[in-house]
């Protein structure tokens, strides 16, 4: 029986100065270790929706933003970035990025088959234009894909141009209950946008057959949660929260979670800022015993 595997992605080396800010009351627990001590350290608008305050948490550092975002608020904002990214590229920038998508899925099929993986359910949670799935797919034809997604649009234009199921709802749910478990979970560049990390890591653990395997992609927040201090701590201005990040992670927090969790870590990688376009990976294993 093959053990789960996860891919961290980191974006960068930190190189950062230390985020400190003054103590403040906690309205809801941190999202990974669920203390209530904390710091702010900047203050952030999500888009003309809501006005919040970034923190960081005192035991675990990562820095998340409280109180946490309305469910309503998040799912405007959502749509509001993907019509954003949507209306802002040529149609021969949007092919170019396609393109990319379809290349990179196809470089993970790949990378899983030379380990002797071969998913027959795969799952991509926020799977946007549905064209990295595509490129998995195109190493396993035979593979069943589905896309989970909060917002209809999006699951309505992957069905349409790739026939994908869609399953309509958030990562968070904790009802959520599909009609089969998957061999390969996909979760690029989704826990940064969460209001809850710790029950989506929870969730994505679920949506697991035995031995079946994670793939996911989270920026450094160490290098994402320095720029909106700075901004805060010198200029006492509001930043706007990166492309809807309310997550801001420090690796070794997020490590020691997915450790709870029953992973285990097998390798990592982090790249510097010149190999940035390259990402970095973080590779741990699920203990099926823990």
């Amino acid at each position: 029986m093959l053990q789960p595997l996860t891919f961290l992605f980191t974006k960068f080396r930190s190189h950062y100065p230390s985020i400190e800010g003054d103590v403040v009351e906690r309205t809801e627990p941190c999202g990974i270790c669920g203390a209530m001590s904390c710091e702010q350290v900047a203050e952030s608008d999500y888009w003309d929706l809501e006005r919040t305050r970034l923190v960081k948490c005192t035991t675990c550092e990562s820095m998340q933003i409280d109180p946490k975002l309305p469910d309503a608020a998040v799912q405007t904002g959502c749509l509001a970035l993907y019509r954003l990214q949507q209306s802002g590229e040529t149609s021969a920038s949007r092919k170019r990025g396609f393109f990319r998508a379809f290349r990179k899925g196809v470089a993970l099929g790949f990378t899983l088959k030379l380990s002797r993986i071969d998913p027959v359910r795969v799952l991509e949670v926020g799977s946007g234009d549905g064209y990295f799935l595509k490129g998995i797919q195109y190493v396993f034809p035979k593979a069943k894909f589905t896309c989970l997604d909060i917002v209809d649009e999006i699951l309505d234009a992957t069905s349409t141009v790739h026939g994908f199921e869609s399953l309509c709802t958030s990562v968070e749910n904790v009802s959520i209950k599909p009609r089969q478990k998957f061999d390969l979970v996909i979760a690029r560049d989704i826990l940064e946008h969460v209001n809850e990390p710790r029950r989506v890591l929870e969730n994505l653990a679920d949506l697991l057959v035995p031995g079946g395997y994670l793939y996911f992609i989270t920026p450094n927040g160490k290098q994402d949660g320095w720029q909106l201090f700075f901004r805060w701590k010198k200029h006492k201005v509001a930043g706007e929260l990166l492309i809807n990040h309310v997550n801001y992670f420090d690796p070794m927090s997020l490590r020691n979670k997915l450790e709870k969790l029953g992973f285990i870590l097998k390798k990592y990688y982090i790249y510097d800022l010149k190999q940035f376009f390259r990402g970095g990976r973080l590779a741990v294993s699920r203990n099926p015993y823990g």
